[in-house]
């Protein structure tokens, strides 16, 4: 199971990946306290998202179950300039 959400920089938007975690998370399985950790993570990314990443923004949530366990991997991409080659490498 996949979803990808195409969201627009808009007030409250990091709700709609939150609510999006929340419903696969859910229907695969996860535990209540991972899928409130995993929404909260989506929420912090996409907000980082639309400060830095230069507009909108693309939500990738995947079912991966390759351990037996009910896994989500989430993917927040945007369109920013990144983080400049000087700075990666104190990170």
């Amino acid at each position: 199971m996949e979803a990808v959400l195409h969201l627009p920089v808009a007030p409250n938007v990091e709700l709609v990946a939150a609510k999006a975690v929340e419903t696969l998370g859910g229907a695969i399985g996860m535990s209540r306290s991972r899928v409130e950790a995993a929404s909260v993570a989506v929420v912090e990314a996409c907000l980082n998202a639309m400060e830095h990443g230069g507009g909108g923004m693309v939500v990738r949530l995947l079912d991966d179950r390759g351990n037996g366990r009910p896994r989500l991997v989430v993917e927040v991409e945007d369109h920013g300039p990144g983080v400049p080659h000087a700075e990666r490498k104190r990170i």
